[in-house]
């Protein structure tokens, strides 16, 4: 009987790929592509891409659990592009912080939990925040 299994990383829970393998014995002999990839069997699911977008591994644990919704204070969305205002985000966990404007992309993990955005540069900037507990929540800041 064939069995459901999940790759998740080790590090921060997020689950990587789904799969069907053979047996328990097989998974369980099966080196990990990766050092920081784990593999774990999984009961039964029908959609693994709605799956794998709404769970996590809880590491300290090893169960799967659903995300949960992220919520952010914004103090402003729109902001003078002079190099001077600043929007501000509070509130964020541990996290990932991508933001995609007009001339670059630039990650950053955050881990005190604000982030302070200016730009000298007119245009729509995407903040991508990101963390394997929450789902991704994007917003988009206006800089004129």
């Amino acid at each position: 009987m064939s069995i459901q299994f999940i790759a998740f990383d080790n590090t921060n829970g997020a689950i990587r790929q789904w799969g069907v393998c053979e047996s328990l014995e097989v998974l369980e002999s099966t080196d990990s592509p990766h050092d920081n990839i784990d593999l774990m069997a999984i009961d039964p699911i029908d959609d693994p891409p709605t799956f794998m977008a709404g769970y996590y591994v809880d590491l300290a644990t090893r169960t799967v659990v659903a995300r949960n919704t992220l919520t952010v204070t914004f103090d402003k969305t729109d902001l003078k592009a002079d190099g001077i205002e600043q929007a501000t985000m509070t509130g964020l966990p541990d996290c990932y912080v991508t933001i995609h404007g007009p001339l670059s992309v630039e990650s950053t993990n955050v881990s005190d939990g604000t982030v302070n955005f200016t730009t000298d540069v007119a245009g729509d900037y995407e903040v991508s925040i990101w963390n394997p507990s929450y789902y991704e929540l994007k917003v988009t800041l206006h800089a004129v």
